[in-house]
């Protein structure tokens, strides 16, 4: 059912016969399945801090990462991430890729949960029938807004954090799945937002129309999460982040979001930049100030 897609190191995502244009490049992971019965790995070590994934069965769920010893999340502060990589209708496992964005907020004194998203593609060339399993997943999963949940339900059940000072933060998609989350989970307190897609429908053009003809509910769940139409809905002060020079986000479309954000959640900050393109501006810039943004809302 449809082309398979053309693989290597990196996946690029564009399937002719499905009208499925190549809108973003999908790293090669392993799957999640979304259940409730996590196992604990081994604890390890990066950058002087101690991380354990936390995984259902053989599938990785979630990493943790500890501003100190073993008993430092009790009490502290926390922010759940998601990977980053989905197309925004399929979900993404959280890898060691995704560490940069981890570790500088334990470094900052922050217990940090990078977490999958329901939803990935399994297979390195997966047919148009996975394509449409994996986006019923998403679904599934609120668009990954379950798991989000989950890891914050783990870091306040069983890590036992400062429940009062809770934030999340994303890049790209999962900037557009922090604000999502933003929308629904009343425990956040405040929001990190690096270069995400606002508009999501605006964003996967013909493949949106295509989605909605062949999975039940995707135009609804467009409707009511699409950020750009249900700014009204986000619950806490966001930091915003972008790079003009932006190759693969609109930051015109950010701007636009922008302008709605800083009425109804008069808070927020947008921290626009000229240079850095996607990724690098929120590496070399993007985090620090979103800690710094973070230290003030735990006022």
């Amino acid at each position: 059912m449809g082309r398979a897609l053309r693989t290597g190191e990196w996946i690029i995502l564009g399937i002719a016969a499905l009208g499925i244009p190549a809108l973003f490049m999908i790293r090669r992971q392993d799957v999640p399945v979304a259940t409730d019965q996590i196992s604990v790995g081994e604890w390890q070590n990066r950058d002087g801090l101690d991380f354990q994934y936390l995984n259902a069965g053989t599938e990785r769920q979630m990493v943790v990462f500890l501003p100190g010893d073993r008993e430092s999340a009790i009490g502290s502060p926390l922010v759940v991430v998601g990977s980053a990589g989905s197309r925004l209708f399929h979900g993404v496992t959280i890898g060691e890729d995704d560490f940069p964005e981890l570790i500088p907020y334990a470094k900052a004194g922050y217990v940090v949960i990078g977490f999958s998203s329901s939803g990935p593609l399994e297979a390195d060339r997966p047919s148009g029938e996975e394509i449409f399993e994996a986006t019923k997943a998403f679904l599934l999963a609120s668009g990954g807004v379950l798991d989000a949940k989950k890891a914050i339900d783990f870091a306040v059940e069983d890590l036992k954090v400062d429940q009062d000072h809770i934030f999340i933060a994303g890049h790209s998609s999962a900037g557009t799945l922090a604000l999502q989350t933003a929308m629904t989970d009343s425990r956040i307190r405040a929001t990190a937002a690096f270069a995400p897609v606002v508009g999501v429908k605006e964003h996967l053009g013909d493949t949106a129309g295509l989605l909605e003809n062949e999975v039940s509910g995707f135009r609804e769940w467009l409707v009511s999460s699409d950020p750009i139409n249900n700014v009204s809905k986000i619950k806490t002060p966001v930091f915003l982040f972008h790079a003009k020079d932006d190759p693969i986000v609109s930051s015109a479309q950010t701007d636009r979001f922008w302008s709605q954000l800083k009425v109804i959640q008069p808070k927020s900050t947008f921290d626009e930049v000229e240079t850095g393109g996607h990724y690098d501006s929120m590496i070399s810039r993007g985090i620090d100030s979103a800690i710094h943004f973070f230290n003030q809302n735990r006022d």
